[in-house]
């Protein structure tokens, strides 16, 4: 799974960026040939790659959530086909969730290796730079 979005200063809290979110992608990560990449297309792909079975039909539940997705956030793509090759699955929010003081990661620790983070529920995230 990808997420995308991007970052700000936040102008009242140093060493705090306050992160916005505007898409991303879910992808299944096996080799096409794998039973498991079969379960995955058979739940994300069309009904045409599915052999003429039609996708579960939405709970009411599902339904509402989509709606307020569209209409709160612009949500769109995630009804788009399945990318064959890789099984991708992608989505975009035109109107883009998050800002300052709603979703946030403060910077706990950065040098040029490494880069320590605690999220605005939480949750802490460590990142090292890879070398080339």
């Amino acid at each position: 799974m990808t997420t995308y979005g991007y970052v700000l200063a936040d102008p009242t809290t140093p060493d705090r960026l306050s992160v916005w979110f505007s898409g991303g992608k879910v992808t299944c990560g096996e080799e096409k040939e794998s039973h498991q990449f079969q379960v995955w297309k058979e739940i994300f792909g069309s009904p045409a790659i599915n052999k003429g079975r039609r996708r579960r039909r939405r709970t009411f539940r599902e339904g509402a959530m989509v709606f307020a997705a569209q209409m709160m956030m612009g949500a769109t793509g995630y009804d788009d086909a399945m990318d064959e090759d890789t099984g991708e699955v992608s989505y975009t929010f035109t109107r883009p969730v998050g800002g300052h003081a709603k979703n946030y990661v403060d910077i706990l620790h950065l040098d040029d290796k490494i880069r320590v983070m605690r999220g605005h529920a939480g949750t802490t995230y460590a990142f090292a730079r890879l070398k080339e």
